[in-house]
């Protein structure tokens, strides 16, 4: 909650209208608030989404760890299609590109 605050507070952004945009529910950030649980996915989709849409000049709140950044453009392209997927897998797996995939 102090980094949903934290950004709320540098941004001026309402709470519920960030815990909508990040967990599909504007009351949920709310209710974390107020004692109730968060799953480890949620969790990590929205700590990864106050990294993405940090500002620059607000640092990270102490104590909370910072996920890294998803790939950029610069980085190398991830496998996109199932051949595409096959064929990274030629090198870690033998015989996987050979075995019928749905």
């Amino acid at each position: 909650m102090c980094v949903a605050d934290a950004f709320c507070e540098a941004t001026g952004r309402k709470r519920g209208g960030v815990s909508k945009a990040i967990l599909n529910r504007g009351a949920r950030l709310d209710e974390i608030a107020a004692g109730a649980d968060i799953g480890v996915r949620s969790y990590e989709r929205a700590i990864l989404w106050f990294s993405e849409h940090w500002p620059d000049d607000l640092p990270w709140p102490e104590g909370v760890t910072r996920p890294a950044p998803k790939l950029s453009q610069d980085d190398p392209p991830i496998a996109k299609n199932a051949a595409e997927r096959r064929a990274a897998h030629r090198q870690c797996e033998p015989g996987f590109a050979e075995r019928k995939h749905p």
